[in-house]
């Protein structure tokens, strides 16, 4: 596990969704009907910043603009 973060490095399963996110790109654009590459985003147990992410299982695709 590295120092300073709340998930462990991903499995060989987790690293294969994380390929799948990016290549569908980021959710937000697609709603848009835009196709953007996207950034691997986690989500948190409260759904704000600073909180305790949830786990490789829940992540989606955010491009930059989105993600920051």
């Amino acid at each position: 596990m590295r120092r300073g973060r709340s998930t462990p490095s991903p499995s060989r399963t987790d690293q294969a969704r994380f390929d799948a996110i990016h290549r569908t790109g980021c959710v937000a654009c697609r709603k848009q009907g835009r196709v953007t590459p996207a950034e691997i985003h986690h989500l948190t147990v409260g759904g704000r910043h600073g909180q305790k992410r949830r786990g490789h299982r829940y992540t989606i695709g955010l491009c930059a603009f989105h993600h920051r």
